[in-house]
């Protein structure tokens, strides 16, 4: 019997598992461990099926995947999502109406299950396409809009607007909760995004999932993650943690601060997990 026999381990992937376009060593044997004693390994992700291929290349996970912030989970090997949750049509219509009147400066994405929709094709919305190799498929405006939209993601080439086009969309009548601030760490930095997603749906809706699906129990579900969206899996899981470089009303609902995401925040999570598990 392995130390993590019937232990779940969702990980986020940009800023918690991938340090810009770089993997660092320490996560990649953190994943294999886990999995060579006994637990299941995944990852709980904003990013959609094309943007997760590069990392699970060079990473093994033998769970489905959480995509676009927990609304679609994925089997990648067999390229079939398993489950989604989609935006109420309500909230569709006027996604669609901000969309058609889009600053200059704002970019969006429109996931709908494994695929996205780009429109309003901004700088910022070309270099997500370029870190994340990710690939818009072409659809009619009739043809997006009979899909399930499972999320929209809003890029800014403009610093600092992210709050401003929050609050916009919460006078349109986005709901509070159905937002969200995400990020990716980019060759040059970080990039700061604004998220809609399904009301009541989050990275901590995939935890049920799993734990239905595996028949998992939430003290064995360890989640690890680093920014605000990550909040709902840290909440979620058994036992959470976050990076060291999470901001502090994040790591307030981490049990666990471990290092920095360059030096192996995954390993360092299982270790202390180990080290629990032993002293027990």
């Amino acid at each position: 019997m392995g130390i993590f026999d019937g232990c779940l381990f969702i990980s986020d992937v940009d800023g918690t598992f991938v340090n810009s376009q770089f993997i660092p060593q320490k996560n990649i044997e953190a994943a294999e461990i886990i999995i060579k004693e006994g637990g299941m390994f995944t990852f709980a992700t904003g990013r959609c099926a094309d943007g997760i291929a590069e990392v699970l290349s060079k990473t093994k996970t033998n769970a489905p995947l959480a995509l676009t912030n927990g609304t679609v989970l994925y089997d990648y090997e067999k390229k079939q999502v398993l489950r989604s949750i989609g935006i109420d049509e309500d909230t569709k219509k006027i996604l669609w109406e901000v969309i058609k009147n889009l600053p200059h400066y704002v970019g969006v994405e429109v996931h709908i299950g494994d695929k996205l929709v780009d429109f309003n094709i901004t700088r910022e919305i070309e270099l997500h396409n370029l870190y994340e190799n990710l690939y818009p498929i072409k659809l009619s405006d009739d043809e997006v809009l009979i899909r399930e939209w499972n999320k929209v993601l809003f890029t800014f080439d403009i610093d600092g607007a992210q709050q401003d086009f929050r609050d916009y969309l919460q006078s349109k009548g986005i709901r509070k909760e159905q937002l969200t601030f995400t990020n990716a760490y980019l060759a040059d930095g970080i990039h700061n995004y604004v998220e809609v997603v399904p009301n009541g749906a989050n990275k901590g809706t995939a935890v049920s999932w799993y734990m239905e699906l595996f028949g998992i129990k939430r003290e064995n579900v360890f989640c690890i993650g680093d920014y605000y969206n990550d909040i709902p899996l840290l909440k979620a899981g058994g036992v959470s943690a976050v990076t060291a470089e999470a901001p502090n009303d994040v790591a307030k609902s981490a049990d666990f601060i471990s290092c920095s995401v360059k030096d192996g925040a995954l390993y360092k999570f299982i270790e202390y997990l180990r080290e629990r598990k032993q002293s027990k």
